[in-house]
């Protein structure tokens, strides 16, 4: 006996050294994989995959078909798995097992049925749309709204699928080639709708037509007819086939469509708004936050929920209207927290009325103002202008340029420059490029004046080197242009102005012209002494 013992054992070990893949005669759904090694064996396995997908079955129920593809029922095979069940057979731990599948694979067949995967979601939907096409209805009652009239409709005992045979059902057809019919089963199932559950969804829907809803914002208002309210109504029942669980209530609902359809296109473009950000308004020396607005948009799903409780309610049947809101981009508590709260500088400087550079400077003033600057910001001035243009709004008027007094675009911004500077110094912000003019203009201060030129660049440019935002307020005369920044106080600024020195003569240009004889000169026009100063 032991030596039939042993020499079973090593027929065994001798049989699986021989045959190192599957053993001879095996098959997969049909397809011969004997002998195939594991990677020959995973080739073979994911063709009957692909085959299997492509499959249609027919599911039947009383006469009627609905032709279905395999890979929508949600069943797949799994490769690894599958070729690991094939690669065990004859390897088992159990020597006689071991045994029993290698004379099966000299003397017969042995058939390894697909390890089969399941998509429990896509099963269930599958299951769902088979079951109504084929007419097996979930077991509910109902509630209709029929012009303002409520009615309840009583469940009926009726089918439902059998999901665990339909599974098994599909399952088994899959595996078997010869199969490519599978009759839809079915059960008996028990109303689960309860009675007193659809008299109180009745109530809710005789509630909400009872009386018309107005619902309000601002100066315009909805109003929602009894009518239209019933037309908007409907009952959502959730499924009782399919195995998920549904049957848990019914539901009255609005219709966001049909809804959204009642708000006209006129009440609409009155209710929508874009958000406002927070502002500040001066007042003299002083200035204040101008709170925020938030935007507002009429969605039609939350007027659908505001109407459905507003008018199954036993209060009042108006409300202010509700919507999408959109805060700002600079909420009022943003603006409160920027430490601009007063006046830490101001300077004016004066111009003869009306002419063309004053249009330039009231240009530049409207563009700068509300302008703020955050700390450790820098502020270039062309950067915020822009070049100046008859597009952005720029006239002709004078200005230097290359030594001499023209008219150009834009000429009289450097007034504008000089004022802001100006505010900038005695604020005691860090002031990091700024260049005075070509010549000396009484109307400024000796040498806290600066120019400004967009090509070649002349920039004026800060730092706000305070802990706190800077907002800069622009205000003009015919006569006068005037900036003042607003903030928390940073520095307190003195100034004196020295003595000029370093005086210099003009430098000497000759022009030859075509009006003056030949060896004749004419002084055209004469030059100022330079100098330098210190403040």
């Amino acid at each position: 006996m032991l030596g039939l013992a042993l020499l079973g054992v090593a027929t065994l070990v001798a049989a699986r050294v021989a045959r190192p893949g599957a053993l001879p005669g095996t098959t997969v759904a049909g397809t011969d994989v004997g002998g195939m090694d594991a990677a020959a064996l995973a080739d073979a396995v994911d063709a009957v995959a692909a085959r299997r997908a492509v499959r249609t079955l027919t599911i039947e129920r009383a006469g009627a078909g609905v032709v279905t593809a395999a890979e929508d029922v949600g069943v797949d095979v799994d490769v690894d798995a599958t070729v690991q069940a094939v690669l065990r057979r004859g390897r088992q731990a159990n020597p006689l097992a071991a045994l029993r599948d290698h004379a099966r694979a000299t003397v017969g067949t042995i058939t390894v049925t697909p390890v089969e995967t399941l998509d429990e979601a896509m099963f269930t939907t599958w299951v769902r749309r088979v079951g109504t096409q084929l007419g097996v209805e979930g077991v509910r009652g109902d509630v209709v709204v029929i012009g303002t009239q409520v009615q309840i409709l009583p469940p009926p005992p009726a089918e439902t699928v059998d999901v665990p045979a339909l599974r098994a059902a599909v399952t088994a057809a899959l595996d078997d080639p010869l199969t490519t019919t599978v009759q839809l089963p079915t059960t008996t199932a028990a109303p689960t709708t309860d009675p007193e559950q659809l008299a109180v969804l009745a109530s809710s829907a005789e509630q909400a037509i009872s009386a018309p809803v107005v619902l309000t914002r601002g100066p315009v208002s909805v109003l929602f007819t009894t009518d239209q309210i019933a037309s908007t109504l409907q009952v959502t029942v959730p499924a009782l086939s399919g195995g998920d669980g549904g049957g848990d209530g019914l539901v009255l609902s609005v219709d966001p469509v049909r809804v959204g359809a009642m708000v006209t296109a006129e009440q609409r473009s009155a209710l929508d708004r874009a958000p406002v950000d927070a502002g500040f308004r001066v007042q003299g020396a002083t200035i204040e936050v101008v709170p925020a607005t938030d935007g507002f948009t009429v969605d039609d799903v939350v007027l659908a929920d505001q109407l459905l409780r507003v008018a199954t309610s036993p209060g009042p049947r108006t409300a202010e209207l509700e919507g999408l809101t959109e805060p700002a981009d600079l909420t009022t508590a943003d603006a409160r927290s920027l430490g601009i709260v007063e006046r830490v500088a101001v300077y004016t400087t004066e111009h003869p009325c009306c002419q063309g550079r004053v249009r330039n400077i009231q240009r530049m003033a409207d563009l700068v103002r509300g302008t703020i600057v955050d700390p450790g910001e820098r502020l270039s001035l062309n950067a915020l202008v822009g070049r100046r243009t008859v597009d952005n709004g720029f006239v002709d008027g004078g200005a230097i340029s290359g030594g001499e007094f023209v008219e150009q675009i834009g000429g009289g911004v450097s007034q504008f420059t000089t004022t802001m500077f100006n505010a900038i110094f005695f604020a005691g912000y860090q002031i990091d490029e700024f260049q005075p003019h070509s010549y000396y203009i009484p109307r400024y201060p000796l040498g806290r004046e600066a120019t400004l030129n967009f090509d070649p660049p002349i920039d004026l440019r800060f730092t706000n080197d305070s802990p706190h935002s800077i907002y800069v307020h622009t205000a003009y005369t015919d006569t006068s242009i005037t900036v003042a920044l607003f903030s928390t106080e940073f520095a307190e600024v003195t100034t004196t102005t020295g003595e000029l020195y370093g005086l210099r003569p003009p430098p000497e240009r000759r022009e030859t012209t075509d009006e003056l004889p030949v060896g004749e000169e004419e002084v055209a026009a004469s030059g100022k002494d330079g100098f330098s100063v210190d403040f």
